[in-house]
């Protein structure tokens, strides 16, 4: 296993079928940079995750333009504690008997598999795959926060080029609020969140703000060849829609996990897994890049416009009934479609 992130879970799960496994994480006492948002159902379906769960939170603010929508349901999402996460992880997988090796991975190490979770730039994609992942930088801070600490915000504006700016409460009157920009755009990346701040009415004499690079691609179609296999950001496993990762990543455990039991066992391939996650994985993940790629096709004016039409059709209220965070398909309705029809035609081609 590379990558002492998502890789710790796969090693765990490894380790306790008795195989023998090293981690490699070139960085163990990092500090993770991330809003560590997760839904609900993320975290009935990873009981593990409970214990890192420190704020729930009730629902989302999005605005664009002059408009704004609110979307509450109580309990949708909780935010994690990521670096409690990290060392977390690491620990249960060392419990289950792997060998944890504190350095980085050299491609000179005889294994029976591969796994790369080494994150966005990782160092394995290349063994398995041409296909380059679009990164953009994510550039958040802890900040004090004074307003509804059960309610994200997502603001449309002109501090994000290609996504936008975010706040996640952390409960006791802190918050992460953040931007996502282009790499063009990196060298801005301070002036840019100032910008945010001071929209939010945030003061950032005594800011300190922390970026990560955050895949928004196309879902990769090869995450396999031959014993090499990615999992997580370093298979794009992460919606563009948004930049959260750790649903799909997990997702892709679930389904890694039990390929590599049966190849270790001396039954099936390991490519197997690239037809599970192209039936399984890949369909979702295409739709949340269609998101990406569609509020970037738009102006904030017309997404201000689209906000205004939920509101006014009843729309809003579907989704803080049926809506998830995670399913792009629980938010396709016809007549969302039909409202959005024209724009959807650009990105269309694309989606093909």
């Amino acid at each position: 296993m590379v990558g002492g992130g998502l890789g710790s879970r796969m090693a765990e799960v490894l380790a306790s079928e008795g195989f023998r496994v090293a981690l490699y994480e070139k960085n163990p006492k990092r500090h993770v940079v991330c809003g560590g948002l997760v839904s609900n159902e993320t975290l009935l379906e990873n009981p593990f995750l409970e214990e890192y769960a420190v704020h729930r939170i009730d629902g989302a603010v999005i605005t664009a333009g002059e408009k704004e929508l609110a979307v509450e349901r109580r309990g949708v999402a909780w935010v994690l504690d990521r670096d409690e996460m990290f060392r977390g992880m690491i620990e249960r997988a060392v419990a289950e008997g792997t060998t944890f090796v504190p350095r980085a991975w050299k491609n000179n190490t005889e294994q029976r598999v591969l796994v790369g979770a080494d994150g966005a730039t990782s160092s394995i994609r290349p063994l398995v795959t041409e296909e380059r992942a679009t990164l953009l930088l994510g550039y958040q801070a802890e900040i004090s926060w004074k307003e509804d600490d059960h309610l994200v915000r997502v603001d449309f504006g002109p501090w994000s080029d290609v996504f936008f700016g975010w706040v996640i409460p952390l409960g006791n009157g802190r918050a992460h609020a953040g931007i996502g920009l282009s790499l063009n755009a990196s060298g801005e990346a301070r002036e840019r969140l100032r910008s945010y701040l001071k929209f939010l009415g945030v003061k950032t004499r005594r800011v300190r703000p922390e970026g990560r690079v955050i895949p928004v691609s196309r879902p990769l179609r090869r995450v396999t060849r031959e014993n090499i296999l990615l999992v997580g950001d370093a298979a794009v496993h992460t919606k563009a829609s948004t930049g959260g990762g750790i649903r799909f990543g997990l997702k892709a455990i679930h389904y890694a996990a039990p390929v590599i039991v049966r190849y270790l066992g001396g039954e099936g391939k390991v490519e197997e897994f690239n037809r599970i996650h192209g039936r399984e994985l890949y369909p979702s993940l295409k739709l949340h890049w269609a998101v990406h790629r569609f509020y970037n096709s738009v102006s904030r004016e017309e997404l201000g416009k689209i906000l205004e039409w939920a509101e006014e059709s009843g729309f809003r209220e579907r989704l803080e009934k049926e809506g998830q965070m995670d399913d792009v398909r629980s938010l396709l309705t016809p007549s969302l479609i039909v409202r959005i029809g024209a724009h959807a035609l650009r990105i269309l081609p694309e989606l093909l």
